[in-house]
């Protein structure tokens, strides 16, 4: 038997035409609004909120007039002429020489980076030249 949580559930998920909802649920929705006052005020307001966004959606009238001026714009403008689009030579041109700058920068990076991953190896390829020079610093008398 369905509740009017139920009911009211079934609402929004199958909306305001009962005659929409599958066969069991609406003939236990028609049996609980024939009976219980809350329910058939929860369908007359589904229903009338169907029907405000019934009508916010529906499309202005347009005349044949408003039509035309409308295609004769777009004729003026040139925006209607079909323009296939096309990669042309100089897209090709950036994007090989984007792929070629990705290669190379990859290449320097796998042979900058040391074999070993720990933070030891890590720390040595980011503060090289402070190694070198405090190393020389040390071995010098």
């Amino acid at each position: 038997m369905m509740t009017v949580d139920d009911f009211r559930d079934a609402l929004d998920r199958l909306g305001s035409d009962l005659a929409r909802w599958p066969e069991t649920v609406r003939r236990e929705g028609e049996a609980l609004v024939a009976r219980d006052p809350a329910a058939a005020g929860l369908l007359a307001e589904a229903g009338r909120l169907h029907d405000l966004l019934g009508a916010s959606l529906a499309p202005e009238p347009v005349d044949a007039a408003q039509v035309g001026r409308i295609l004769a714009r777009v004729r003026e403008d040139g925006a209607g002429a079909e323009r296939p689009v096309r990669a042309g030579s100089r897209f090709y041109a950036w994007a090989g020489g984007g792929l070629t700058a990705c290669l190379a920068a990859g290449f320097i990076i796998g042979h900058a980076v040391p074999a070993s991953d720990g933070d030891q190896a890590i720390a040595e390829l980011l503060f090289s030249d402070l190694v070198f020079s405090v190393l020389a610093t040390e071995v010098e008398p």
